[in-house]
């Protein structure tokens, strides 16, 4: 475990020493500032009360958004697997908001929803096909001898759930709840540059790049990281929450 995290931490130094070198090479803050001016700004962000309540907005509109995708999704996917039919009708739907840009989507969902809105409606609009697309997959691929079994042995709904098709879709479940997380902040925050609601993410990197300081750019973007990394661990738990540990 040591060695795995010492080495983790070479792997960075080495990326970090990097940049310190190019940004030296290079010698103009604007177009790449050095480490160490990067932290300073994100030190200045972290004594600053507004920046924290704009990350917490951002993360809050993020957070419901991407609860109202998954749940939008496993329930397509559950109607999907039950009725054929929805599946057919549901298709051109994951289909569209798999491939149109995500830029497209904000833009929509400007003019529809405002930009106080548009973090919320765009996580959930790039969750959704990420959870009915896996949960399906994982629906599809329960084995019809044991649902034969359950068959026989007259074995109640919520007890084939629990023992036949949660057991099923757990993997699925797991990476698409951690995949679609990552996902809906990345572009939670990309609708904030573009629809620009006041206290946000998005709102800070847009002015930070209006006055060229690019080092709180930077600084934004690595909480933004950070704060995906968050989502994902948090989908995690949730997963392991509801469903309990199970090998994936």
């Amino acid at each position: 475990m040591r060695a795995k995290a010492a080495k983790k931490v070479l792997i960075a130094l080495f990326w970090v020493l990097l940049w310190q070198i190019i940004a030296v090479l290079v010698n103009n803050s604007i177009i790449l500032p050095r480490p160490d001016r990067v932290l300073a700004a994100l030190f200045d962000c972290a004594l600053e009360p507004e920046f924290w309540l704009g990350a917490g907005l951002s993360a809050l509109r993020i957070a419901f958004g991407f609860l109202i995708g998954a749940a939008l999704g496993i329930l397509a996917a559950v109607a999907s697997k039950a009725f054929p039919i929805v599946r057919e009708f549901i298709a051109p739907v994951i289909g569209v908001a798999k491939s149109v840009p995500v830029a497209a989507f904000i833009i929509l969902v400007l003019i529809w929803a405002g930009s106080g809105n548009a973090a919320l409606v765009v996580s959930a609009i790039i969750t959704f096909p990420v959870l009915a697309v896996n949960t399906l997959a994982g629906l599809d691929g329960v084995d019809k001898r044991m649902l034969e079994v359950a068959e026989v042995f007259r074995m109640r709904l919520p007890a084939r759930v629990r023992a036949i098709y949660i057991p099923a879709i757990y993997s699925n479940l797991a990476a698409a709840f951690e995949l679609g997380a990552g996902m809906a902040v990345r572009a939670g925050v990309a609708a904030e540059v573009i629809g620009q609601p006041l206290a946000s993410l998005g709102n800070e990197m847009y002015r930070a790049k209006i006055f060229l300081d690019t080092e709180r750019v930077i600084a934004v973007a690595i909480v933004t990281v950070a704060l995906g990394w968050a989502f994902s661990a948090g989908a995690r738990l949730i997963i392991r929450g509801v469903f309990g540990e199970r090998d994936a």
